[in-house]
């Protein structure tokens, strides 16, 4: 069908923890063999609720991890995208430590403002385009009219010259998916137009 899959989703490290978990170092390897096969390109590594980053140990064990595996998504061609609910500065310090090019941020602007009450635009700015590896766009309604400052976000977007995948993690307000995804993506391409022509 000529559908472009953009990476893949561990999403087992919400039970086995990447920080503290031999077997999801294990899960990790596995789903870059993955990816490179689906060539998606990148690997989501999520680290939240029960494996969240909530002490100096987690980020030592996550930069541990990180460390030891990268070099396997290098030579894959691989990019592993940590996800979490710190700062964009306490995930540009795990980025340094780590000292890997394939290793980024996967920046959910959703996440950011509700769980982090971070200033979003300002967030993505700081880190830039070459931390970032991809983006979740998503609100709790519908793109726009809930707390996320989807316009301030694509604008930052724009600004650092960021042209990789943007992904929709959109919410159902209506319970139809396939006419919400569609609203969300009119939505968006709405505000993609008013800032080419604005």
């Amino acid at each position: 069908h000529h559908v472009a899959i953009t990476s893949v989703y561990v999403d087992i490290l919400h039970r086995d923890c990447l920080q503290s978990s031999d077997a999801a170092r294990t899960w990790v390897r596995e789903s870059i063999r993955i990816a490179k096969e689906l060539n998606a390109g990148m690997a989501e590594l999520a680290s939240f609720f029960k494996c969240g980053l909530n002490s100096a140990a987690d980020i030592d064990g996550l930069v541990s991890a990180l460390r030891e595996l990268g070099p396997d998504a290098e030579h894959a061609g691989i990019v592993l995208g940590i996800e979490n609910a710190l700062s964009a500065e306490d995930n540009a310090r795990i980025l340094d430590r780590v000292g890997s090019p394939v290793v980024k941020v996967w920046y959910d602007i959703g996440n950011s403002t509700t769980m982090g009450h971070f200033d979003v635009p300002k967030e993505i700015r700081f880190l830039g385009r070459e931390r970032i590896g991809q983006i979740h766009i998503k609100d709790k309604v519908y793109l726009g009219s809930g707390d996320v400052n989807v316009r301030g976000c694509l604008e930052a977007i724009h600004d650092i010259g960021y042209t990789g995948w943007c992904v929709f993690e959109t919410a159902t307000p209506s319970g139809d998916r396939e006419a919400d995804a569609e609203k969300n993506l009119r939505i968006f391409r709405e505000i993609e137009r008013s800032l080419h022509n604005g």
